[in-house]
């Protein structure tokens, strides 16, 4: 396949777009979209008359204003067949990717969709309205006489508990699913990967409405995701989301996951960096999904008593203002869920060491995860109007 021709342009780097013709600005999303319809054209021999790049979505329905990323026509129909959602490579393909290349398709209404970050490429068909995952198609020809293999969108086969402390489990929680830090103690493994079974089952735990002091948790699932902290970085991956109700009405939806760091050695921007594991609880918002609390369990998890015990010391970072002072934290939680802070440590719960989580001996720590997480967001709310 022919490399991507670049040029230069008043000083900057251009690509000649084989589809339109033109030249384009050589950014990160540009480069994967120009591979993919070399790709397109050569290997999959589509007529470039077939494929239509940043396709206007008011030339499918009036008044709207999105552009597709790459649309593919029918060789008969000449209507659209596929629709491709182009990210950067640094861009997670969550959940809410899908579901902006879905709201592109209900003007489209092709057959077919495809997400790619160069790095991964995740097609879905549509069939009677519904999205189904489907297998990478191995040509257009197999496209268009819909000789497809569907896929699940989401296997994961839980460890029993004695698997959840063996030496091949960690490897792959570690290495396939990024769930546990590669350097976190050997003595937290089991924990964490029976938490993250945990968390990850299949299973529905929320069979009718559960009420709680400050909230109704509704329903609960798995959804994969892309949340973001205060220093810029993102945790991205798989996390199970609970939809809560507020005695206001309004309704918000929480997610808990665990992940592992990256380790770094040597590196000439972080030098040398431990890989530990991280209870991430992210809260979804208007204006940015975030992780409200990032507790480091290589820390955080107490492993002195019977049964694991999950705290935190209160820190804690609010945006562009900076760390807040612990002790205000700490005073705030007293006010607010005095329940649980005990001798200046917030105590989020225990679990068993002998069990497999389930929901009746976890459901009083995710309760108490998702009402610290609510309080510290509180708490940054209110910090921030302090400051301004």
């Amino acid at each position: 396949m022919k490399q991507i021709k670049k040029y230069q342009r008043e000083g900057k780097t251009v690509f000649f777009d084989v589809i339109r013709n033109i030249f384009v600005l050589a950014t990160e999303e540009e480069t994967i979209r120009q591979k993919q319809l070399i790709y397109l054209t050569e290997k999959w021999n589509i007529s470039k008359t077939l494929i239509k790049v940043e396709e206007n979505m008011s030339h499918h329905k009036k008044g709207a204003r999105d552009r597709a990323d790459i649309v593919i026509l029918h060789p008969k129909t000449q209507k659209p067949f596929v629709v491709y959602e182009i990210k950067a490579p640094h861009v997670y393909i969550s959940d809410d990717t899908l579901e902006q290349a879905r709201k592109y398709n209900q003007h489209l209404n092709c057959n077919f969709i495809c997400i790619t970050n160069l790095s991964a490429e995740i097609w879905y068909s549509i069939d009677n309205g519904k999205i189904k995952r489907i297998e990478t198609p191995r040509s257009f020809n197999n496209l268009l006489k819909s000789k497809i293999k569907y896929s699940h969108r989401y296997e994961f086969l839980r460890p029993s508990l004695k698997e959840c402390g063996q030496k091949q489990f960690f490897i792959v929680y570690n290495k396939v699913y990024g769930a546990i830090g590669e350097d976190t103690p050997q003595v937290l493994h089991s924990f964490i990967l029976n938490f993250y079974g945990f968390l990850m089952d299949s299973i529905k735990y929320v069979k009718s409405p559960i009420k709680c002091k400050d909230f109704t948790i509704l329903e609960d699932g798995i959804r994969s995701a892309s949340f973001g902290n205060a220093a810029g970085g993102t945790f991205d991956g798989f996390y199970r989301y609970f939809i809560l109700k507020f005695p206001n009405g309004d309704n918000n939806i929480i997610s808990i996951s665990t992940f592992g760091t990256y380790k770094f050695v040597n590196d000439p921007k972080y030098g040398n960096r431990t890989s530990t594991t991280y209870l991430n609880v992210a809260i979804d918002d208007f204006e940015k999904k975030h992780n409200s609390l990032e507790l480091n369990l290589d820390k955080f998890l107490s492993t002195e008593n019977e049964k694991w015990e999950i705290i935190h010391n209160g820190k804690m970072a609010v945006g562009k203002v900076g760390s807040a002072k612990k002790s205000d934290v700490l005073d705030f939680c007293k006010k607010h869920i005095p329940d649980l802070v005990k001798d200046d440590i917030i105590f989020l719960g225990a679990l068993p060491k002998n069990e497999l989580f389930n929901w009746e001996n976890s459901k009083e720590v995710i309760i108490n995860l998702i009402r610290y997480a609510l309080v510290r967001d509180k708490y940054r709310e209110a910090h921030k109007a302090n400051m301004s």
